[in-house]
């Protein structure tokens, strides 16, 4: 479904390959034990990635329309589990801020340098990650739009890795603090 809404060039064969891989993955989560798991199960099947390898072409149909809400309703469900996960272990905000820093700077690298949505992915990626030098940006916007991401790296890198220590120590400290109360009662 993704090689329809952009133009992805020549890795459109990549896209409709992870089309299907991620069809299947997601399929292994259904149990199809009642009539509605077993109708998602049936939009799950990626029609148009199947259409697009075997004929070239691609098509929309009732199914294709209907598929990528279904993805819609699976990205619902996990990001309810990594809501969970972050607030467990306070990074909410931290990976929040992340990942809309990668998501806009993915946008930005599309408009201003020009190129398909992979290869702005992989820029970005590697700005985010590297020393910002492996990938850059040709125009100005797209140098200074590295910059931005080389830095938002290392600030999150930097402010994760502080949440995630005091989130650990203060669990170790609160499990210290319950056992010396029970001492303390068990003593008096």
């Amino acid at each position: 479904m993704l090689y329809i809404l952009f133009s992805w060039g020549p890795e459109t064969v990549n896209i409709a390959y992870i089309d299907i891989i991620l069809s299947c993955f997601l399929a292994t989560k259904i149990k199809p034990d009642s009539l509605k798991h077993k109708l998602m199960l049936l939009v799950l099947v990626p029609f148009g990635s199947i259409n697009f390898l075997i004929f070239g072409m691609t098509f929309v149909n009732l199914v294709d329309i209907i598929h990528a809400p279904l993805y819609l309703y699976f990205v619902k469900m996990y990001y309810h589990k990594f809501v969970e996960f972050t607030e467990t272990n306070s990074l909410g905000i931290t990976i929040i801020l992340l990942y809309s820093i990668i998501f806009i700077s993915f946008i930005v690298t599309m408009i201003v340098e020009n190129v398909s949505p992979l290869n702005s992915l992989v820029m970005v990626s590697n700005a985010f990650t590297s020393n910002g030098y492996s990938i850059l940006g040709s125009s100005g916007w797209g140098k200074i739009n590295s910059l931005i991401l080389v830095w938002s790296g290392f600030l999150l890198s930097g402010v994760g890795t502080a949440t995630l220590t005091v989130a650990i120590v203060m669990k170790h400290v609160d499990k210290e603090f319950d056992r010396l109360e029970k001492l303390v009662k068990k003593n008096k």
